[in-house]
């Protein structure tokens, strides 16, 4: 009788410090990282390839002694090719990148207002041997999972599970051949687009199948005809997507939502929304029809936006099923008693947050609410929230002012709604809100980026 054995399972490559399988005299002990030519690495994972099939590599730490760009001093003959600094890897799926964001950039000598390159991290070839060598118009539908992670910033993330796409300040030429490659034909449907600080051709984003759209600083063009570009909205994207359920913005030069015609095709289904300097149109009819409700929304996040008094009028109205909702104020951005009284009429709301964001155009004395200024012909809306906020733990340092402050229903207190000291947790609002997790490690690398030109 025979004995059956489960076949061995793929290797892993493993290219970590600790484990690596280059002799050490290839090796330069650079802050308790090992740093190896690159014609090295490839190498290896050719050796590797050539004993069994590679299913996933995994770079952790690794730092090359030489330039990414370069010819290999090396020709391989045989079922595995190493040309034109990439190795064949025929049943590839998987290619990590990890530099932790303590050690030494291995990132090529550019700046971040050129934009950075990816492709020359990816040296593999893959699928049947007589294909075309891929090209990044091509990336998407090798199938291959890729993340590359440097320092704390995710420069790129393909996650087919997820059919999510990630760029973060990439070269525009770059991740416009990238995005060019969803034309109708691609093998893998693109659910999940998050791009940050680069330009992009908006004809070429695939809207078909999204439902979730995060653009961090991008800048979006037309081109009408010819060669002559316009700036457009990035609304104008949202509003081709019918399945949109979350959705982040910041642009750069500002734009404008308009909450009576924007975001029709997929009112019914977003669920989350956040929105960064944005001009936020109300409605200009008085009274609202049932087409113009957001039914399924529960988070919103606000960051230094503008809103009409419509706005204000209708919101609970507009968002019946919002849970949970952040504000952050800057100079005439700031929250009134009036809006925050429409705020906590919705039943659904769980919790609310309003903040002030501390820039230097910050220049002159502005609450963080309202209830001690004039004018007084709303004083009972400031005179009601003032009383809620006391009876729900609030602690007035002087009588001029509003601390930032979260409140959280409490079905305990007598007025429905408790005051949490909890400064991280505004601390980290804005990163958590707008959904910058896509791209950074933590909040610590996002405002470290925050106060750089990018474009």
């Amino acid at each position: 009788m025979s004995i059956q054995t489960e076949p061995d399972p793929p290797p892993v490559i493993e290219l970590q410090p600790w484990v690596h399988q280059i002799p050490p005299t290839d090796y330069q002990f650079i802050r308790n990282d090992y740093s190896v030519p690159f014609s090295q690495l490839l190498l290896e994972v050719f050796n590797q390839e050539m004993m069994h099939p590679v299913e996933e590599i995994i770079l952790r730490n690794v730092s090359f002694l030489d330039s990414l760009n370069h010819t290999n001093p090396f020709v391989a003959s045989g079922p595995v090719k190493v040309a034109e600094n990439r190795v064949y890897l025929k049943n590839l799926k998987r290619f990590v990148f990890y530099q932790q964001k303590d050690y030494s950039s291995v990132l090529p000598d550019v700046t971040f207002k050129d934009g950075l390159s990816t492709k020359e991290f990816l040296f593999f070839e893959t699928g049947p041997e007589s294909s075309v060598p891929w090209t990044l118009k091509t990336l998407w539908n090798l199938g291959v999972n890729v993340c590359i992670d440097v320092k704390g910033i995710k420069l790129l993330e393909i996650d087919h599970a997820e059919h999510s796409l990630t760029l973060s300040f990439p070269i525009n030429h770059e991740a416009n051949e990238i995005i060019a490659g969803f034309d109708g034909s691609s093998k893998y449907p693109l659910k999940a687009l998050c791009l940050t600080s680069c330009q992009i051709l908006a004809e070429t984003i695939p809207t078909d199948d999204l439902q979730v759209l995060i653009l961090q600083g991008v800048n979006l063009k037309c081109s009408d005809s010819g060669s002559a570009y316009k700036a457009i909205s990035p609304f104008r994207i949202a509003n081709k997507c019918q399945f949109l359920t979350r959705i982040s913005i910041f642009s750069p030069g500002g734009c404008q939502l308009s909450l009576g015609s924007d975001l029709a095709r997929c009112r019914s289904v977003l669920q989350s929304m956040a929105l960064s300097k944005v001009q936020i149109g109300g409605w200009t009819k008085k009274i609202m029809r049932d087409e113009l409700i957001f039914k399924s929304l529960e988070e919103m996040y606000l960051d230094v936006c503008t809103w009409t008094n419509s706005f204000i009028e209708y919101f609970p109205i507009a968002f019946p099923s919002l849970q949970r909702i952040a504000i952050r104020s800057v100079d005439s951005c700031r929250v009134t008693a009036t809006f925050l009284k429409k705020i906590l009429s919705i039943k659904t709301l769980k919790r609310v947050a309003v903040f002030r964001y501390v820039c230097n155009d910050d220049t002159h004395y502005n609450p963080n609410l309202d209830i001690f200024t004039p004018p007084v012909k709303i004083a009972s809306d400031k005179d009601e929230i003032h009383k809620l906020l006391i009876s729900a733990g609030m602690t007035f340092v002087n009588a001029t002012d509003v601390p930032d402050f979260i409140l959280a229903r409490d079905p305990t207190s007598s007025v429905g709604w408790k005051f949490i000291v909890d400064f991280h947790e505004l601390d980290e609002a804005h990163f958590h809100c707008s959904l910058l997790g896509k791209f950074f490690a933590d909040s610590d690398v996002s405002k470290s980026m925050g106060d750089a030109t990018f474009l």
